[in-house]
């Protein structure tokens, strides 16, 4: 590869590669001294090595990628020579330099004749060697050639994948870079890290490019298109380990494959790039050293004592234990030195494969002797197994089980991957150490081994069921990409009753036909179905999920009449009745909010903190849900809170997404938007990296509602724009319920109460399709606000009365404060301080709630003289609008309140925002991470717990702090707090994550 030219820069050239700024800077630097009027023409005081720069790195690192990005940004300045090393000219001397010189001469450019003659004669006898004279000739040659072209405009020299250049290519051009000292000549030359040759022995000034960082990583593959979703992201990151080519190529190859679930034997895919990039490691390796990398990259036993008998194991065949014990001994540190960069050996001069590490418990002298061996680049683990024929790797699995022995756990895994061919008891076997780690809640564990289980099964109904067994495992880590696969391969052939209930549940919870009326009838019958077999618990998982999608499309009171009594003919499970069953209060909550709504109530007010700390997060969650169902939402917003904690330490991330979402609505419902708004925000990050667009919906709603309340109208307007155009999200009556809520109450802040009346008038009508049970509770206080400014208060009062008889079968606290919020917006004038003082008498009122009342009150009080006693309840209500970030209301209670004559410190009418607008001001300058990262350390969380919440590594907690405090002008984690206030989400800390 050569080229040479000249000309301005490519546009979109300005910006160096990604993570690579600092290096850019250094060749930027580094070629302005060249050709510089102080130097041009008169002998340099710096030293030749300085003429010249080596970028070096592994394979892969971006090297060619830099020198790219010089070679654009010096077209305008240079002429540019480009040339690359290769393994097919390596033997031939001087064809590096034929590539770099010969364009030159055959340019036109005004080159002495004498000097090109010498050359194309040099290039043409060459017989395949190069003496010092022919070099030095050459040399001579080249420095003349390279002058006179420098004469006209200054030239750089890039040479890329030197340790593939030829010898004499590689002397011969450092020679003339010494030599163009008072010349405008540079040379900037790439090679790969471990190489030797005369670039890495000539002392240039050098350029180590590092692997990527994470942040970095993920903007490369975000650049290429190519960003994985989920766990494969994940993997991808972790397994690249800063190397842009194996990012980039890891994830095309992902993208071409069916998701694995990984495990011990798994091996990432490699594409031919990946293959060329990294075979040269593997090259001319002693068959002892391919038995010691073979057994380290199928087993997870890093001690070189260890791996060392298995690798005498498999290369005898793992007969003789005797001959084994010695051979493990024999040569193992010459075997070693093939592979191993380290202190005793420059790693710049040794094909790195392994490194060498002490004891991770000694200390002292006795940590820097050598007992274990760890792969240099995690992606040559992989590169190992690729480059091994099955045969080979089932062998050396026999290997480490026949040295591991019967009492270790890890045996049956090896064997497992030893057998050719299908084997019941290993199977069996397999199956029964699957359910052993989902009851000790390793569901990764339990997911690999019915995954091999089912792979080693020949019959079809039951390898359709490990099969099975391995998706719900997977379901619970939120790998919903590997659930598919599975559930595929296990409809294959036809299923019996519960393992196509099984399978239909899995179906669903990916998201198909999720709230079809028809659906949920059918899992209604389904649950019963499966009951009648004995799989009762089953049937109530069938059921529950019938429910949740009844409460979210609302198919009509025979359907959910139904459900109910379904769940009356299921069998509830023995134990403590003094607690209620998680299963059947969830179930009646979501199918009839209204009807059992006063029994879901009382059970859940009868949950006793030992019954909390006793019960699993799961059960925990369907109680939250319960209570979010029938309107108890501080109760819900408390219990969802902490299920999700739970769930978050048992790795179970297939529940969260569901678990946020309900979470965010019960806080917007409570008027908590600060709240909602960032568990929201964490809700649309597990939606879409567990693959569940559902619950991607009910973030959105949430996230529209506090943009309708802040009073900004665009955003509410776009945000319900979305999910009406959105078939997945508009489908359920619950989201079409929200919609016209975001839509009616951005009108009303906007003052234009006309059109929001009918739009928030549909959610009581049940003939409208936004017509939804319970999402029409939370609209009924901003209807009857509307309805006063807009001449409809005859209607709004009817809907208050019908919603009166609803709470008195069903007392939801929502529904009681809304009633409250809404008879003192409907009041008679006559009565209104008498109405407002019994609605502000309601026990449990929300913050939100009683502002309003208060905002009702102080201007009723106003407007009848009272003045004096307005005061105080509109500068309570301003002061609770302005925490909540409900701007449209702040506004409104400030302007009332300097009506009423109260004055700032400047002596003028208080009005503009206080200081819960500058907090919420200042959240707004965050991203939606960094909004999540902030509030959580004001609470005084640590990096690693804020990490843990949010599923990312603590030093990305970190570096977003690092972006954060300058953004809200503080220089330390003790200023947060005061910044934005410590009460931005849930509590302090589990207790579990407390750390010393």
């Amino acid at each position: 590869m050569t080229s040479s030219t000249a000309g301005p820069a490519r546009a979109d050239a300005a910006e160096p590669p990604i993570g690579r700024a600092a290096e850019a800077a250094r060749i930027a630097g580094h070629l302005r001294t060249v050709g510089h009027p102080s130097t041009a023409g008169h002998p340099r005081t710096t030293p030749p090595a300085e003429r010249g720069l080596l970028v070096s790195g592994a394979a892969g690192i971006g090297k060619s990628v830099v020198l790219r990005h010089a070679a654009d940004q010096a077209r305008e300045r240079f002429r540019v020579v480009e040339a690359a090393g290769s393994p097919a000219e390596q033997a031939m001397p001087f064809a590096g330099l034929n590539q770099v010189l010969r364009p030159l001469m055959m340019s036109g450019l005004p080159i002495p004749a004498a000097p090109s003659a010498a050359l194309a004669e040099l290039f043409g006898e060459s017989d395949g060697t190069a003496d010092g004279a022919s070099c030095v000739r050459a040399a001579d040659a080249t420095v003349r050639v390279l002058a006179g072209v420098a004469a006209a405009r200054p030239v750089l020299l890039l040479i890329d994948d030197v340790h593939w250049l030829d010898e004499a290519s590689q002397r011969v051009l450092i020679a003339a870079s010494r030599a163009l000292t008072a010349e405008p000549v540079a040379l900037i030359a790439a090679g790969r890290t471990g190489r030797g040759g005369p670039f890495f022995e000539a002392g240039l000034a050098r350029i180590c490019l590092e692997p990527l960082t994470e942040t970095a990583s993920r903007a490369v593959l975000q650049q290429d298109g190519g960003l994985p979703a989920g766990a494969r992201l994940e993997r991808v990151i972790r397994m690249a380990a800063g190397n842009p080519l194996a990012l980039v190529e890891l994830a095309r190859a992902w993208a071409a494959r069916p998701d694995p679930l990984g495990g011990p034997a798994a091996a990432d895919p490699l594409t031919a790039r990946l293959r060329a990039a990294f075979a040269d490691r593997l090259a001319g390796l002693s068959g002892r050293a391919r038995d010691l990398l073979l057994v380290a990259a199928v087993h997870d036993d890093d001690r070189i004592p260890v791996l060392a008998e298995m690798a005498a194991a498999l290369a005898s065949g793992g007969d003789d234990r005797d001959r084994i014990g010695e051979a493990a001994g024999e040569a193992i540190g010459d075997v070693i030195s093939e592979m191993i960069g380290d202190a005793i050996r420059p790693a710049e001069d040794r094909r790195i494969l392994i490194r060498l590490t002490g004891s991770p418990t000694a200390s002292g002298p006795a940590a820097a002797a050598p007992e274990r061996i760890v792969f240099a680049e995690p992606l040559l683990r992989s590169v190992v197994l690729d480059s091994e024929p099955l045969v080979r790797i089932q062998t050396a699995h026999a290997a480490v089980a026949a040295c591991l022995g019967p009492d270790d756990d890890r045996t049956l895994w090896h064997h497992a991957h030893a057998v050719v061919g299908p084997d019941e008891p290993v199977a069996a076997a397999l199956e029964s150490a699957a359910a052993e780690a989902a009851a000790g809640m390793d569901f990764a564990a339990a997911a690999v081994l019915a995954e091999r289980a089912a792979e080693l099964t020949a019959d079809h109904n039951v390898r359709a069921s490990r099969l099975l067994a391995a998706a719900a495992h997977c379901e619970e880590l939120g790998r919903r990409d590997v659930v598919g696969r599975l559930l595929a391969e296990a409809a294959r052939g036809p299923l019996g009753l519960v393992d196509r209930a099984r399978a239909e549940l899995l179906t669903l919870d990916l998201g198909d036909g999720a709230d079809d009326p028809a659906v949920i009838g059918h899992l209604r019958a389904l649950a019963l179905a499966t009951a009648s077999v004995g799989e009762d618990a089953l049937g109530w998982e069938l059921l529950a999920a019938a429910a949740l999608r009844a409460w979210r499309a609302d198919p009509g009171p025979a359907e959910r009449g139904r459900i109910v009594e379904t769940a009356d003919q299921l069998s509830v499970p023995t134990g403590d009745r003094s607690r209620p069953d998680p299963r059947r209060l969830f179930v009646m909550a979501m199918a009839d909010p209204v009807g059992h709504g006063a029994e879901v109530l009382s059970a859940l007010a009868a949950i006793s903190a030992e019954d909390l700390a006793a019960a699993e997060p799961r059960a925990v969650a369907a109680w939250g849900m319960a209570a979010r169902a029938v309107g108890d939402h501080a109760r819900a917003a408390e219990l969802l809170g902490r299920a999700g904690d739970g769930l978050r330490a048992q790795g179970r991330h297939g529940r969260l997404a569901l678990v946020s979402a309900m979470q965010a609505g019960a806080l917007v419902a409570d008027g908590e938007f600060v709240r909602a708004r960032a568990v929201a925000e964490e809700t649309l990050r597990l939606s879409e990296s567990t693959g569940q667009p559902m619950w991607q919906a009910g973030a959105l709603t949430v996230l529209g509602l506090v943009d309708a309340v802040r009073g900004d109208f665009a955003g509410a307007t776009r945000i319900a724009d979305e999910l009406a155009q959105d078939p997945v999200a508009f489908g359920p009556s619950l989201v079409r319920s929200l919609i016209c809520q975001i839509r009616g109450v951005a009108l009303m802040a906007a003052g234009r109460h006309a059109e929001a009346y009918p739009i928030l008038r549909q959610a009581f009508d049940t003939e409208s399709a936004a017509y939804h049970v319970s999402g029409r509770i939370s609209a009924l206080g901003h209807l009857a606000e509307t309805a006063v400014h807009c001449g409809a208060v005859p209607d709004a009062r009817a809907v208050v009365a019908a919603m009166a008889e609803v709470h008195r079968s069903a007392p939801a606290p929502s529904l009681r404060a809304q009633i409250a919020v809404a008879e003192a917006f409907l009041a008679e004038e006559a009565q209104g301080a008498q109405v407002c003082e019994a609605a502000l008498a309601v026990t449990g009122l929300p913050v939100f709630a009683r502002a309003r009342i208060e905002l009702v009150h102080g201007r009723w009080s106003r407007r009848n003289r009272l003045v004096a006693a307005s005061r105080e309840p509109l500068a309570s209500a301003a002061a609770a609008f302005d925490r909540l970030g409900a701007r449209y209301w702040a506004e409104r209670a400030l302007a009332e309140l300097g009506a009423a004559g109260e004055r700032g410190a400047d002596g003028r009418p208080v009005s503009g925002p206080g200081t819960g607008a500058v907090r919420n001001a200042a959240l707004e300058s965050l991203s939606p991470q960094e909004r999540q990262v902030a509030l959580l350390a004001a609470q005084g969380l640590t990096n690693p717990q804020i990490g843990r919440r949010l599923s990312i590594a603590h030093r990305t907690v970190s570096s977003h702090l690092a972006r954060i405090f300058p953004k809200l002008g503080i220089t330390s984690r003790g200023q947060l707090a005061g910044r934005i206030g410590g009460d931005g989400m849930d509590g302090a800390a589990d207790p579990a994550e407390v750390e010393p």
